[in-house]
């Protein structure tokens, strides 16, 4: 249960793999700055932030993320993110095999920010073979609250056994433990230590997007890295 973040970094993906079902949490505000509309490529040998524009017709505080929309006004977003990759990304190992299904993925056909990025997420799940289900909060019913208390109504709605959660939500999260109890659900969270892969330049940069980590290492590595199994 998280939100759909945009080229998400490897332990996003390390989370779909360790679930059977994952929900993307879409009926809540859009976060300003967030991992919903940037992240993070290598650009020679320093991080470079990219970010999705996003159309300002309501305050930012007051746009769903499910109603947020994709600027166009100033540039088109897409095609400076496929140049941004095809001229820092060429000399990557695993640039010719993967480059016409970023491209893919990169043009995707939507004026809508989540789902833009729910199709990149899916998309690349499918790359790495992630046999995970995917569902919106949205489409679940009689959900209710904010935070902790939404998470807590989802999960009563699923009728799930265990719940594993990022580490970031351990804050609020463990005010809830007497809730998962009445409930009989198990509270686990995800411990993904992050690993060291090889990468274009001389000094590693850790968490970057996924693109960074398949366009160096390929899918059968970066799965392996994303799993925490050792690398062939």
């Amino acid at each position: 249960l998280l939100y759909s973040t945009f080229n998400s970094w490897i332990g996003y993906f390390n989370l779909i793999y360790l679930v059977d079902e994952f929900i993307f949490l879409d009926v809540v505000q859009l976060q300003k700055r967030s991992w919903q509309t940037r992240n993070k490529f290598k650009i020679n040998g320093k991080e470079h932030m990219f970010s999705i524009p996003i159309i300002k017709n309501k305050t930012r505080d007051e746009t769903m993320l499910n109603e947020a929309k994709i600027s166009y006004e100033n540039y088109n977003f897409k095609s400076k993110l496929y140049s941004l990759i095809t001229l820092n990304y060429r000399k990557a190992k695993f640039y010719e095999d993967l480059i016409k299904d970023i491209k893919e993925i990169i043009f995707f056909d939507t004026d809508l920010l989540i789902e833009y990025n729910i199709n990149f997420i899916r998309k690349i799940s499918n790359i790495l073979t992630l046999n995970t289900q995917f569902e919106l909060a949205s489409n679940l019913k009689g959900i209710e609250g904010s935070k902790g208390d939404l998470i807590i109504s989802i999960i009563k709605s699923k009728q799930v056994s265990t719940y594993i959660s990022p580490i970031g939500s351990k804050n609020y999260l463990d005010n809830h433990l007497d809730n998962f109890k009445d409930i009989n659900v198990t509270l686990e969270y995800q411990n993904f230590i992050h690993p060291e892969y090889k990468q274009l330049g001389k000094e590693f940069l850790p968490y970057m997007g996924i693109l960074d980590l398949l366009l160096n290492e390929g899918v059968k590595n970066s799965k392996k890295i994303i799993i925490n199994k050792e690398k062939v």
